[in-house]
């Protein structure tokens, strides 16, 4: 009895490994409930997420306090746009833990955030 050829790589025939524009993250949807993962700092400090909107009372100590939520999973809970185009997404962390003592939500400017690097979609 002949056997047949094992097929080595059969992700290229069904074409699931190629990328699709809609796969890169600047051209994913923004819904409620998505998933993201805090990643490590661009500079020395998170430029592009916040502990909150009110910039003029932002502190170093709030700054570093941040650092404490790398590698946390996060969910949209809700978008803003702003009067620049920007879109600041409102973040609470998965689970009840917060992530600093005066720290439950957290403020992201989503495009800027994934461009950096500083968040990563699940």
């Amino acid at each position: 009895m002949k056997r047949k050829r094992p097929k080595l790589y059969q992700e290229f025939e069904r074409s699931t490994v190629e990328k699709t524009a809609s796969d890169e993250p600047e051209n994913r949807k923004w819904t409620i409930g998505s998933e993201f993962r805090v990643e490590k700092p661009s500079g020395a400090y998170y430029q592009f997420i916040y502990g909150s909107l009110a910039f003029e009372k932002h502190i170093l100590a709030d700054l570093q306090s941040l650092l404490k939520a790398e590698g946390r999973v996060v969910s949209l809970y809700s978008l803003m746009s702003m009067k620049d185009g920007d879109l600041i997404g409102v973040m609470q962390p998965k689970g009840t833990k917060p992530i600093t003592r005066n720290v439950d939500k957290l403020y992201i400017s989503l495009q800027k955030a994934l461009k950096a690097k500083e968040i990563t979609f699940l």
